[in-house]
């Protein structure tokens, strides 16, 4: 027979837990057997019960108002605390949720060692600790969440995460097998693996790796992306740009596979097509400065002068210190004959980098075209000096300089001829 004061402590303790779980759709399995433990008590039982009405709806903020409340009532479920951790950790205050996932863990060791929640709580704190670079921490954490649930790939992902953010690509490896060998539909896993491996040069096993992920998601863009520049850096530039437009037909907005589709036409000689490319790259991209100064020298190379111009000019006024967009900028006055604007551009260039031979040569080139040769004999004769004539803008110059010694005592008709001798690109 039940006394009658049990009885009342049992239905203060029960009854409620009914009526909540009543109104709130509540499944018995979200209560993770609570009251067949030693944390559940009349006490806090209420407030314990509306947090995990709260938590099955993702009403986080809820929830965890309700659980610092069961807290200050005296509730030390693990459980609870988990549950708190993710609520916290869900509104952004990732530090004071690894606190709680930490006392979860330590709480569930000697309460339910084999409870999903002590891996989770691992996992969480371990995350928390790789995005503070505590490594040694964070795999200590890992370690434990994979001795708890080995089959996990990713447990083994943030594993081998922690070691590839140290360098210690090899140990990252192993930890992306495990991962692979876990879960081998896990697509993530084989992306970090490949990624790993390229870090240690081993490109083989890359571009074996994104072959397989793309074989299992033919539209995982990484995998298409990653083996294109694999491909591009070996110099196969069709197989790359076919990886490149894959990715572009399933994400037309992915700018570095735009970019690297324009470098590989410009690499083709096919200027009118980089200029397409770079041209979707700027649409996406209007303050890049990049990709404005490529597009300029798609146009220059297509002869549009004046488009090309524009662009060089965009780029200059964002970075007045572009030593290339000022150099072309003085190529294209040196076409036009705008002889002052170019010397300006090429003088701009020599301020910017002053070991920069070319500028020197093309300066000098615009004074005999103006017919100031000896500023153009002086120029030579200090660029010669500085630089010597190893290099072929060295030997350039001194063929300039020979030329412009002819020029200055040359009769009228052979003037003509002698400029014809002049080397606008020296070979």
């Amino acid at each position: 027979m039940i006394h009658i004061g049990t009885l009342k402590k049992i239905s203060a303790v029960v009854l409620p837990v009914i009526l909540l779980m009543a109104a709130g759709g509540l499944r018995a399995d979200e209560w993770e057997d609570y009251f067949e433990s030693k944390y559940q008590s009349y006490m806090w039982n209420e407030f314990v019960g509306k947090g995990h009405i709260a938590y099955a709806k993702k009403d986080y903020k809820t929830a965890l108002a309700e659980y610092e409340k069961a807290v200050k009532k005296g509730c030390r479920d693990p459980v609870t605390l988990f549950r708190m951790g993710y609520c916290t950790r869900a509104l952004g205050n990732s530090a004071k949720a690894a606190g709680l996932f930490k006392l979860a863990a330590d709480g569930l060791k000697d309460y339910k060692p084999g409870h999903k929640y002590r891996w989770l709580a691992h996992y969480y704190v371990g995350k928390f600790q790789l995005d503070q670079k505590q490594y040694i921490d964070a795999a200590w954490e890992l370690e434990q969440a994979v001795m708890l649930n080995p089959k996990s790939a990713d447990l083994y992902l943030l594993y081998g995460n922690i070691y590839l953010a140290q360098n210690k690509y090899q140990l990252a490896a192993d930890k992306f097998r495990k991962g692979h060998r876990a879960n081998p539909k896990n697509t993530k896993v084989l992306l970090n693996l490949g990624l790993t491996a390229e870090k240690m040069k081993d490109f083989d096993l890359a571009v074996e790796v994104y072959r397989k992920v793309k074989k299992m998601d033919p539209k995982n863009e990484s995998a298409a992306y990653q083996l294109g520049a694999i491909l591009m850096g070996t110099g196969e530039l069709d197989a790359a740009l076919a990886e490149f437009r894959r990715v572009i037909r399933t994400n037309p907005a992915h700018t570095a596979a735009l970019n690297k589709t324009g470098r590989i036409y410009w690499l083709k000689k096919e200027y009118g097509k980089a200029a397409d490319y770079y041209g979707k790259l700027l649409a996406l991209e209007p303050d890049s400065v990049d990709a404005m100064y490529n597009l300029g020298n798609a146009k220059l190379l297509l002869g549009k002068l004046e488009e090309a111009r524009k662009l060089f000019d965009k780029v200059v006024e964002k970075n007045p210190e572009h030593r290339d967009a000022h150099y072309n900028l003085g190529a294209i006055n040196l076409a036009e004959e705008r002889y002052r604007d170019a010397i300006n551009e090429y003088a701009r260039v020599i301020e910017i980098d002053p070991d920069d031979e070319s500028a020197y040569y093309n300066v000098a080139i615009v004074f005999v075209r103006e017919k100031r040769y000896d500023e153009a004999e002086d120029y030579l004769k200090k660029s010669i000096a500085h630089f010597g004539q190893k290099t072929k803008w060295g030997r350039a110059a001194q063929k300039l300089l020979d030329l412009v010694l002819q020029i200055k005592n040359a009769r009228e008709e052979e003037i003509e001829k002698l400029y014809r001798k002049i080397e606008k690109v020296p070979e």
